[in-house]
């Protein structure tokens, strides 16, 4: 309940499908979840005014190292949706902390999987078949499309060429993290 506005506004933030799970939104949004970040306070405040020896800043570095490690925490622990983002991104912070990229409508589309994917399309019955129209596979879905089809695979030898790397669900975040000139290519 709590999450709701925050959810909207990463949705918007992100340009992404109302569908888009709460959680995979939130980390690809960049937004700590609202409940994390009022925790987060509490602790700072504690931490501060509590015989620690600690001044207000760095009681606020620690609160924040602690709200990513319960943001990361919870990201692991979800097992009801966004596998898919979760495979991507498996480490919230590095994603969230990033010091280049911008997210927009078709990054989004690849890091969440809901989107112009015939598998997608299929479950709100906008087309008749999840099946692949450009190589007949029986699902296409985010991973189909970037890292399997066959329609694609020129495209991604060229860009694992340029990259000097294997282009996988797996490297695929990693690789966009490593310098502003991979994120651009990628």
């Amino acid at each position: 309940l709590i999450l709701g506005p925050q959810r909207r506004m990463a949705i918007r933030v992100a340009s992404a499908y109302r569908t888009a799970p709460t959680d995979a939104i939130l980390v690809v949004a960049g937004f700590t979840p609202v409940h994390l970040a009022a925790r987060g306070r509490t602790d700072a405040r504690r931490l501060w005014n509590n015989a620690y020896g600690l001044d207000k800043r760095e009681a606020k570095r620690l609160a924040e190292e602690r709200i990513t490690n319960w943001w990361q925490t919870e990201w692991e622990e979800q097992t009801k949706t966004g596998e898919w983002t979760r495979r991507l991104i498996p480490t919230v912070s590095k994603w969230v902390n990033r010091k280049h990229g911008r997210i927009g409508y078709h990054l989004t589309q690849f890091l969440i999987g809901h989107g112009c994917f015939q598998s997608y399309l299929h479950r709100f019955a906008r087309v008749d078949s999840a099946e692949c129209v450009s190589c007949g596979d029986e699902k296409d879905d985010a991973e189909h499309t970037f890292f399997v089809c066959g329609r694609w695979a020129a495209k991604k030898r060229e860009l694992e060429f340029m990259l000097g790397e294997d282009f996988t669900p797996d490297t695929a975040v990693s690789l966009m993290l490593r310098d502003r000139p991979s994120w651009e290519m990628i």
